[in-house]
């Protein structure tokens, strides 16, 4: 049997991204909703996001440098696309969508899956209905 590679903290976010919002079937999440869940996962689960800190609140969310970088580069890669000119929206992109299970599954594994749809159930349930959307 093949050893699993670690997954990255930034696949990681974006699995947790997907998974919840496949779940709900929203793939838009506010900007600082998305920034408040993550909060309350990474305070509940320092072994899982170990880089992930959070300051004071900018604005209506609380502020992790290390998590807007992240974003920022998932965006790049093309996994996630920010919507709107103000950071309203996140938006997981269909490719991702559509793939997520199966690629987390094929390159980690069924116990880092089963570990990220846990971490995924929770992060929506953060999430407010009212900041997701199609």
């Amino acid at each position: 049997m093949i050893a699993q590679s670690e997954i990255s903290i930034g696949e990681k976010i974006l699995a947790i991204m997907a998974l919840a919002t496949k779940e709900v079937d929203k793939k838009k999440l506010s900007y600082d909703a998305v920034f408040s869940a993550f909060k309350k996962i990474a305070e509940s689960n320092p072994d899982e996001f170990p880089e992930i800190y959070f300051s004071d609140f900018v604005g209506k969310a609380p502020y992790s440098k290390k998590l807007e970088k992240i974003l920022f580069r998932l965006g790049s890669w093309g996994g996630i696309s920010i919507e709107n000119p103000y950071f309203r929206y996140l938006k997981v992109t269909d490719r991702v969508f559509n793939s997520i299970e199966d690629d987390i599954l094929k390159s980690y594994g069924k116990d880092t899956f089963t570990k990220l749809k846990q971490l995924s159930d929770r992060f929506i349930e953060e999430i407010p209905s009212d900041k997701r959307e199609n």
